[in-house]
C-alpha cells in the first residue's frame, strides 16, 4: 500500500510543480478578480486627432517658423506639454540651445488660464546674453499664441521650483501675448 501511496503523491506533486512553474513563467495566466469596469474604460476611444502646429523660434537675428504635426486631444495640459516638448526638440535640433530640455509636467490653475510648466533643467546657460534669453522665451510664447492654446499666462519652473536666472525674472507669470508687438 505504501509504494502506491508514494507514487500517487509524487505524481500529484510533480503536476503541482509543473503547474506552478508554468504559472510563474506566465504560460498560464489566472485572473480571479476580473472587474468589468476596467474593460469599460479601455473600450472608450478618446477624441484624438492630428493637428498641424506652427513652431516659432529665434535664430540668426530673425524669427523662423516650422510646421510640425502633433497628436491633439481634449486634455489641454497634455497638448501644451506635447507642443512645448516639440518646441524644445526643434530648438535643440537647430542648435539654438546647448542642452536637451524637456517638460517634466504641466499644471493648469482652476480657471485654466495659467499654466505651470516644470522643466527638467534650466534652459539658459550662463553665456547667453539677456536678449538671446528673452528671444527664446518669446519664441515659446509666440508658439503657444500662434497655435491658439487657450492660456493667458505661463509660469516657468525647474524641478517644480522657480526657475532662477540672473537676467530675467521668472518669479512672476509671463503673459502668453509676450512683450513684443
Amino acid at each position: 500500500m505504501k509504494p502506491i501511496f508514494y507514487g500517487i503523491t509524487s505524481f500529484f506533486c510533480l503536476l503541482f510543480g509543473m503547474f506552478f512553474f508554468l504559472y510563474y513563467k506566465e504560460f498560464i495566466i489566472l485572473n480571479f478578480f476580473s472587474d468589468s469596469k476596467e474593460f469599460e474604460i479601455c473600450s472608450q476611444t478618446p477624441n484624438v486627432q492630428k493637428k498641424n502646429v506652427q513652431i516659432i523660434y529665434w535664430k540668426d537675428e530673425n524669427w523662423c517658423k516650422e510646421d510640425v504635426e502633433l497628436i491633439w486631444s481634449e486634455n489641454k495640459a497634455e497638448n501644451i506639454k506635447y507642443l512645448i516638448n516639440s518646441w524644445f526638440t526643434l530648438v535643440d535640433e537647430e542648435s539654438a540651445l546647448d542642452r536637451k530640455i524637456s517638460v517634466e509636467s504641466i499644471w493648469l490653475n482652476s480657471s485654466g488660464n495659467l499654466a505651470y510648466i516644470s522643466l527638467d533643467r534650466n534652459p539658459f546657460n550662463k553665456e547667453l546674453c539677456v536678449y538671446e534669453k528673452w528671444m527664446l522665451v518669446e519664441g515659446l510664447l509666440k508658439t503657444l499664441r500662434q497655435n491658439k492654446v487657450d492660456l493667458q499666462n505661463v509660469r516657468f519652473l525647474v524641478h517644480h521650483k522657480n526657475l532662477n536666472d540672473y537676467h530675467l525674472d521668472f518669479a512672476n507669470p509671463w503673459p502668453v501675448g509676450g512683450f513684443l508687438s
